[in-house]
């Protein structure tokens, strides 16, 4: 078979395709090797189809048949023919388009804007990019070549008419004006940010010449300390005449009429501005990068801040938006990453500065009874601060957070390290601090044998309240926190910060405050843990004497019952802290506590006085008497397992042995006991808590 590379080496061979189909046919038997009249059937009718294809172009039905019978040799060349007739047939006819176009630019007609607009709207029939390119660029130095005489003819047009005192435009300004934009709508380029549209460079020329008078002499408002001066020079200058330039300069009769006077004449009017504004980015830059003193630093970081908000205002009150899609990077993209970090990195020792005084000054974790309301957990002086600190620092950057600047990658690089430096380093410093403080307590809190008094030779008192108040400082802190993390967390900035993490990292996180706020949770849990292990230990010495006592069973009846004198130091201390914890936590948060102290005490009852002794009928009374007074006088919680096991622990200690006999031939308690059988006593008793075990031990400690 002939190679298909040497078919087709000219434009001229195309008038040879039907010779080659002529020949492909020739080869159409080799498809079938078989004799069988159905394969010879098969084999015609499939040449016949690669016949129908290549008459019809048709590419697709040639895959198609590849696909169903595999690259065999003639409709692998089949489909080669026809896309190489395809391709050379339309390099034909850019060939003859691109001549005609040519001749038509290169003839020396001069100026003629329908023509060329025809041009321009043919060019895009070609397929070379190569013809396209050179095509544009001839018709591209062409405009250029009238713009100078229309630029100049519409400037002098402008001053002769002196438009900023007129209600409407001449006839001839206006065509002026419209020969200028529609002689650029010729570019193959249409203008757009920061190129400007020629016209409205004219127009802005007014403007120029009074912010060159301003901020490129040496007149006193040309101040690298007042970059808002030549900044808000144009938002005046805007805010005087942007609506007439609207009205006199519209664009809807030209051929950019899907452009806007109102942004093109801003867009214009930005040159010298983001010129001057680079002109001290580079003064400061490089006097930063030199000698690196704060004063320079605060100047770089004024430009920063004053640029931002330029273009803030811009954007929110004078609605410009060059690219109709609200990304507009602001003059704020004249700065680099270098720029940035230098603000951060000030910004970082300030806050250092600050925070330092969060933990290190006297004082600072005491807890502040007046900053919130009367049933709110109350803060410390630490937490506060570093609350503030915190918002200040949010406040300080949130103006970086808006929608235009989302694509800056250095801003996007920056955010990342003021979070991972700043938002997330305050609280890992904050952690550590109250880490090493629940740390030390806990390390104390071991070593002291009874929190009734101070400790001998200790420099910490943690006894009573003022360890209480010890660890409701690391508490209240950790809380007020936590609670703080989980409203930041839906602040705006950090869920974007959350989104560009997410964008650039290889973990996937819902939250960047996750892994720290766990860490605090974690913390706060054991701290309240070390909370209720200091009641505990306080109810263990309180209840030291009443545990050993050993009389229950020789108890003589007294003239009138009292609660035992043992108890007293446990009824007048538990209230206490109480009292001193309702001024600081929460009512749900002492419920806990104060249900903490109901399960342990009822523990120590039934494990430690019960469990231990026998107990005559006055013991019983007695100790029953102190159960309720203690219940009564500290207002423990009474709905739990080991409370009503309780309740029914005395019920079992009541009974005596004039009453046994009712359970069946027993004559004593004791006998009744080793009988096994509590089935008649549980109805009797509706006992719902004791199993036969317990009421076995209970039965036999009665005396």
């Amino acid at each position: 078979m002939t190679s298909f590379e040497n078919w087709f080496t000219t434009v001229h061979d195309v008038s040879q395709v039907n010779e080659r189909i002529a020949e492909l046919e020739g080869q159409r038997s080799l498809l079938f090797n078989k004799d069988d009249d159905k394969e010879d059937t098969r084999a015609w009718d499939l040449a016949n189809e690669i016949k129908l294809a290549i008459g019809n172009e048709d590419v697709e039905t040639l895959n198609a048949l590849i696909s169903t019978y595999g690259e065999i040799q003639a409709l692998v060349a089949a489909k080669n023919l026809v896309s190489e007739r395809k391709r050379l047939m339309a390099q034909r006819k850019d060939v003859v388009l691109s001549e005609d176009l040519k001749k038509q630019l290169t003839d020396d007609t001069g100026y003629n804007f329908e023509q060329w607009r025809e041009v321009k709207d043919q060019l895009r029939q070609l397929q070379d990019p190569h013809l396209k390119q050179t095509l544009s660029d001839t018709l591209d130095g062409l405009v250029m070549s009238h713009k100078d005489d229309f630029y100049l003819e519409f400037v002098t047009a402008l001053h002769g008419f002196n438009w900023m005192k007129q209600s409407a435009l001449s006839p001839e300004l206006f065509e002026s004006f419209t020969q200028l934009v529609n002689l650029q709508s010729l570019l193959s380029n249409k203008p757009k940010y920061p190129d400007t549209v020629w016209a409205f460079d004219a127009i802005s020329q007014n403007f120029r010449v009074g912010f060159n008078y301003h901020f490129n002499s040496d007149k006193q408002t040309n101040r690298i300390d007042k970059p808002e001066l030549f900044l808000t020079y144009l938002l005046t200058y805007l805010s005087t005449h942007i609506i007439k330039i609207n009205k006199m300069f519209p664009l809807a009769d030209t051929e950019l009429n899907d452009c806007s006077a109102h942004t093109e004449f801003i867009t214009s009017a930005l040159v010298p501005v983001r010129d001057k504004l680079q002109q001290f980015i580079g003064i400061l830059r490089n006097s930063t990068e030199e000698k690196s003193t704060d004063t320079d630093l605060r100047l770089l970081i004024h430009l920063v801040k004053e640029t931002v908000n330029f273009d803030e205002l811009l954007v929110n009150e004078y609605f410009y938006d060059p690219f109709s899609d609200g990304l507009w990077p602001g003059l704020f993209s004249c700065f680099d990453y270098r720029d940035l970090e230098k603000w951060l990195n000030l910004e970082n020792k300030y806050a250092d500065s600050n925070f330092f005084t969060i933990v290190d000054a006297p004082n600072v974790f005491q807890i502040d009874y007046s900053s919130v309301g009367h049933d709110e957990l109350k803060p410390t002086v630490s937490s506060i601060k570093l609350k503030y600190l915190f918002e200040s620092t949010i406040k300080n950057f949130q103006k970086l957070f808006v929608p235009n600047y989302e694509l800056n990658s250095s801003l996007q690089k920056f955010k990342l390290k003021l979070f991972s430096r700043m938002f997330l380093g305050f609280l890992e410093m904050y952690y550590k601090a109250l880490n090493d403080g629940a740390t030390a307590f806990a390390d104390l809190f071991r070593k002291t044998k009874s929190l009734l008094h101070a400790t001998k030779g200790s420099e910490v008192d943690i006894s009573g309240c003022n360890g209480l108040e010890r660890l409701f400082r690391l508490y209240c802190s950790l809380r007020y926190t936590i609670k703080f993390i989980k409203v930041w967390d839906n602040e705006l900035i950090f869920v974007e910060l959350n989104n560009l993490f997410n964008k650039y990292s290889n973990t996937q996180t819902s939250s960047l405050f996750a892994t720290i706020l766990g860490k605090y949770t974690t913390l706060e849990t054991q701290v309240f843990q070390l909370i209720i292990q200091f009641h505990t230990k306080t109810i263990d010495s309180l209840m030291k004497k009443y545990v050993a006592l050993n009389t229950w069973d020789v108890l003589q009846e007294p003239e009138s019952y009292a609660v035992s004198g043992e108890l007293v130091p446990l009824m007048d201390t538990l209230p206490e802290l109480f009292d001193f914890s309702v001024k600081v936590v929460t009512k749900h948060e002492l419920t806990k506590i104060k249900n903490a102290v109901s399960l342990y005490l009822a523990n120590c009852i039934l494990q430690n006085v019960i469990k231990g002794n026998h107990f005559s009928r006055v013991g019983v009374k007695q100790l029953a008497l102190d159960f309720t007074t203690v219940w009564e006088n500290l207002q423990l919680k009474r709905n739990f397992p080991t409370y009503y096991k309780l309740v029914e622990v005395f019920k079992v200690l009541s009974v005596n042995g004039d009453e046994i006999s009712l359970y069946g031939p027993y004559s004593s308690v004791s006998s009744y006991a080793k009988s096994g059988d509590f089935s008649s006593l549980k109805q009797d008793l509706d006992l719902q808590y004791l199993k036969d075990g317990d009421i076995l031990d209970i039965l036999l400690r009665i005396s």
